[in-house]
């Protein structure tokens, strides 16, 4: 059996770049639906540059949270910055299940209608 350490530490860098992906399209998502409203460009594109983003963010979060999982298993090292990755996963799944919600709501309003 090979001893884990920093250099062989898999799961963690796996769950560390998935986490930076995740950050980097979550600030996309929010400074580019800011931007949209001065640049005023096709209404497709637009929404294009931020539904694609989001459903990527549904692949990404649960892939960083298998990874992390992974790394807790495996017990590889960083302990204090596997809780960080791991509440920080946790943090961006509240938000893709909140966004589930509410589009669930919306739609339900929308299809009540007269």
């Amino acid at each position: 059996m090979e001893l884990i350490t920093k250099e062989n530490s898999k799961y963690f860098y796996k769950s560390k770049y998935w986490y930076k992906i995740t950050w980097y399209t979550f600030l996309w998502i929010i400074l580019y639906t800011q931007v949209a409203k001065v640049l005023k460009t096709n209404a497709i594109i637009e929404a294009l540059l931020v539904v694609l983003p989001i459903i990527g963010m549904y692949i990404l979060v649960p892939a960083g949270i298998v990874y992390i999982i992974k790394s807790y298993v495996k017990k590889e090292p960083y302990n204090k910055y596997r809780a960080f990755y791991l509440f920080g996963f946790l943090f961006f799944l509240f938000i893709l299940i909140a966004i589930m919600i509410f589009v669930a709501i919306d739609i339900n309003r929308l299809s009540s209608r007269p």
